[in-house]
């Protein structure tokens, strides 16, 4: 039997949970808007249940470990380690937005993932999408949305993620002042941005990236309230 990968993303508001066989989605479901942390097990047995597989089936349990809503994370960290000690299986963590990229954008594509990170400000990470998986250009950052449309970010980029969504308009007045065209689809092209459709869920490529993952710990990338306060600015790069 192909690797069953139980995979849990609840670092987002569109959280979602899903079984995964050789790459196939045999079962998922959202567990909407702040819910994460009340029915994530119901979830879990649900989608358990609709797969035809159980706890002991799992060959791989996999997280979404952050940048995200800190209870969210908290809650799909806690449960994916509590599952993977009582089973004896591996528990992995997959960046959020390593998710976003891979579930947004087609393999070739250079990709600029946005998440809202609260106080008006956005995570961000720039990634190739590879066909195995994705890979790093930098590593993840918070900004503030002016800091964003400061930088120069070249040729052939997709802007993906709820963050990408929020601000489009802003996005696409930038393409123009910059000479790119502007349009809507999955892959980056020279000359060109284009802004990734919506992702129906994220758990199904956390699961898709859990076998190149390292250990299930968070990545919270925004230092905490009390680190914050204690900086000039209040903010930067962590």
């Amino acid at each position: 039997m192909d690797e069953t990968i139980l995979a849990v993303e609840t670092a987002t508001r569109a959280a979602s949970v899903a079984v995964v066989e050789a790459g196939r989605v045999r079962a998922w479901r959202a567990l909407g808007e702040r819910q994460a942390s009340a029915s994530l097990l119901v979830a879990v047995d649900a989608v358990l249940r609709e797969a035809d597989r159980g706890l002991q089936d799992v060959d791989l349990f996999a997280v979404a470990v952050g940048p995200g809503s800190f209870t969210g994370l908290r809650a799909g960290l806690a449960t994916v380690r509590a599952l993977a000690r009582a089973t004896g299986k591996r528990a992995a963590g997959v960046p959020t937005l390593h998710a976003v990229a891979a579930a947004e954008a087609l393999p070739g594509a250079r990709v600029c993932a946005l998440l809202p990170a609260g106080r008006s400000e956005l995570f961000c990470q720039v990634l190739h999408v590879v066909a195995d998986g994705v890979e790093e250009e930098e590593a993840a950052w918070y900004a503030r949305p002016h800091e964003l449309w400061e930088r120069d970010w070249g040729d052939g980029l997709v802007w993906a993620g709820e963050g990408a969504r929020l601000w489009r308009e802003e996005i696409a007045r930038l393409a123009a002042t910059r000479g790119r065209r502007w349009r809507e689809g999955a892959s980056g092209e020279a000359g060109a941005w284009t802004l990734a459709p919506a992702a129906v869920e994220l758990a199904s490529a956390v699961a898709r990236l859990a076998r190149r993952a390292g250990r299930a710990a968070p990545l919270y990338v925004r230092p905490a309230d009390a680190e914050l306060k204690g900086r000039p600015d209040g903010h930067g790069v962590a």
